[in-house]
């Protein structure tokens, strides 16, 4: 036996292994591109996403900015986040100096700060508040320490890791001495 040719033999192994190797070559290459068009695809969908969110961003952001209402975002921790040019007018703050600011400390008169800082640790614990989403008649405090009539709502705003919540502020003052005129 050891006198035998075997080059028929292994010219024919060699032509399955090539063969063997093409054909995995080929599923290979297959699954590559399958997988590069997917990612592509993927990369393309996130551009998008990412596009589409900025331009919400920047029509939320211009929406704010040209509210005639002051507009005062804060976090769940009761920190200033978004103090918009109107409530900038208002309080005599400007939003870099309000930015990291607990709202309580800085547009609370010191009497109602309690019973801020009590409703929002019971809305933070029992999801239970008494002023989301309705119209209050309140007080808050200007730069200068001068108290003054406001209207505010209050909303959550979801859709993040953590809750925010936007209020929307009216400075009532003018109103009040015209109906003090006319009364």
């Amino acid at each position: 036996e050891s006198g035998q040719d075997n080059t028929p033999m292994l010219a024919l192994n060699l032509v399955l292994a090539i063969s063997l190797c093409t054909v995995i070559g080929s599923i290979v290459s297959q699954t590559m591109t399958q997988s590069a068009v997917q990612l592509i695809e993927s990369r393309n969908a996130e551009f998008e996403k990412n596009r589409a969110l900025s331009i919400v961003n920047d029509q939320f952001k211009g929406s704010v900015n040209l509210s005639a209402e002051a507009i005062v975002m804060i976090d769940q921790k009761n920190t200033i986040t978004v103090f918009n040019p109107a409530a900038e007018a208002m309080y005599g703050y400007s939003a870099q100096k309000s930015h990291g600011h607990t709202r309580p400390e800085l547009l609370i008169p010191p009497r109602l700060q309690p019973d801020h800082v009590s409703g929002f640790n019971r809305y933070a614990e029992t999801g239970m508040a008494n002023v989301m989403g309705i119209e209050l008649e309140t007080f808050s405090t200007r730069a200068d320490g001068t108290e003054f009539p406001i209207r505010l709502m209050v909303q959550e705003i979801r859709g993040g890791e953590e809750p925010q919540f936007i209020a929307y502020i009216r400075d009532l003052t003018e109103r009040n001495k015209l109906r003090e005129e006319i009364a």
